[in-house]
């Protein structure tokens, strides 16, 4: 069992996948939930992304007498706001030791992850067992995924640095063909380390995994991003890495980057039945507002000052996107009431 747990903690960090782009690029909306079985935990995640905390404590505590295990587990993503390359949070990633079982790597990915533990007891492989839910629909082939990142490495068994190393994982999934089972057609990956500055000290740094697709044929439908706090030569004791501001380049070489610029300003915030837009050039953007579901509740194409009526929104929570042909250039969070 312990072997199992290990190889869940690795399915998840290399294989972690409907929204119109990637969800929550800049970490600014965090969910916070509890769990545990008997030890109740607190456990973080950006709107959007998931984490292997909730399996890893859940099934850590209800299964600990089967694997030789306590209740010594830990939550291992965290929103931070002192570390930032733009806007109010980060994602920090920790690699922590989970009870009696080793370290694990801190992670997060757009897509979550589900064991199925009865088909792997039956002898089921634990590829069967797992399934996905979530990620990033495209409509075509994605040449690569970035993402502003800060890396410190964690210490070994005497309290000495080590030479632990985070990691980027993108694969491009084709699941609509080969008999309705998601297909790998497309994969990347970018080693994080020291280099890319430690801790608080140093400047961020931009990543980019280029995916390396296995074809011309095999087109995607969904990319899977995955995150690591440790994922190269060996886990080390709290080896963090900081994430913030994931961003995608398209076939024709299309960045959907968030700018968070004042270009249009949106306003009241929390609004009720009228939502103002002060656009501060001449161009003209598509404003798209999506629901806390994942659906596209209003689109329209705006310029100038406009004022957009809201009155038949139910009130909630809802996220905005403002774009033009180049690039997502303000997004943001709306809370209507009444």
């Amino acid at each position: 069992m312990k072997k199992l747990f290990l190889s869940i903690a690795i399915l998840v960090v290399a294989v972690c996948a409907k929204a119109q782009f990637v969800v929550d690029p800049g970490m600014e909306t965090w969910r916070t939930n509890t769990t545990g079985s008997t030890a109740i935990k607190t456990i973080h995640a950006p709107f959007g992304w998931y984490s292997f905390d909730s399996l890893a404590i859940a099934d850590g505590e209800a299964l600990a007498t089967l694997i030789g295990a306590g209740t010594n587990w830990h939550a291992q993503l965290f929103p931070d706001t002192t570390i930032v390359h733009s806007g109010t949070y980060s994602a920090k990633m920790i690699t922590l030791k989970q009870d009696t079982l080793g370290y694990f790597a801190g992670s997060m990915s757009n897509t979550q992850a589900a064991v199925n533990l009865s088909v792997l007891l039956s002898g089921g492989s634990l590829a069967r067992a797992t399934t996905f839910s979530g990620g990033t629909p495209v409509a075509g082939k994605i040449v690569s995924v970035s993402a502003w990142v800060k890396y410190k490495p964690g210490v070994d068994s005497l309290g000495n640095p080590g030479a632990d190393t985070g990691i980027l994982t993108v694969q491009a999934i084709n699941g609509s063909n080969f008999g309705g089972y998601d297909s790998v057609v497309g994969t990347g990956t970018v080693k994080i380390d020291s280099t890319m500055t430690t801790g608080s000290a140093g400047a961020w740094k931009k990543v980019t995994a280029t995916i390396v697709y296995v074809d011309s044929l095999n087109k995607p439908d969904t990319i899977r991003i995955n995150f690591a706090s440790s994922g190269g030569r060996g886990s080390l004791d709290s080896s963090t890495l900081w994430v913030d501001d994931v961003t995608t380049i398209d076939k024709v070489g299309v960045e959907t980057v968030i700018i968070g610029s004042n270009v249009v300003n949106v306003y009241p915030n929390p609004a009720s039945t009228q939502l103002n837009l002060d656009i501060n050039d001449t161009k003209t953007y598509n404003f798209t507002l999506v629901s806390i579901n994942g659906n596209t509740v209003l689109s329209k194409a705006i310029c100038s000052k406009q004022s957009l009526d809201i009155s038949a929104l139910p009130t909630g929570i809802y996220f905005y996107t403002i774009s033009n042909v180049n690039a997502i250039v303000k997004k943001g969070k709306l809370n209507i009431v009444r």
